[in-house]
């Protein structure tokens, strides 16, 4: 696929390689953007960049986590630790 698409009848991004670049409007409480901004500054890096760091640090999490959860499902129950079935209170 070489795009992707942002609702009915809009592309987005231009390619660049293997990935997209495009502006997106974020909206951001004044307390967080500039609590975002701070730390940008302290990092030495743009806020454009610490957001996306952010942004992607969320997502890498939020997929290994849903990956340890398939294995974990993949587990016999007899195998896996107490705490990870349901209904049963480790020792």
């Amino acid at each position: 696929m070489d795009r992707y698409e942002d609702g009915p009848g809009r592309a987005g991004g231009a390619k660049t390689g293997a990935s997209f670049r495009r502006s997106f409007p974020l909206r951001l409480a004044k307390s967080l953007r500039d609590a975002a901004g701070a730390l940008a500054r302290r990092d030495g890096v743009s806020l454009n960049y610490f957001i996306a760091l952010a942004v992607a640090e969320k997502v890498s999490r939020l997929e290994h986590e849903a990956v340890a959860l398939e294995e974990q499902a993949k587990q016999p129950t007899h195998t896996r630790p107490k705490e990870m079935n349901p209904g049963i209170t480790p020792e």
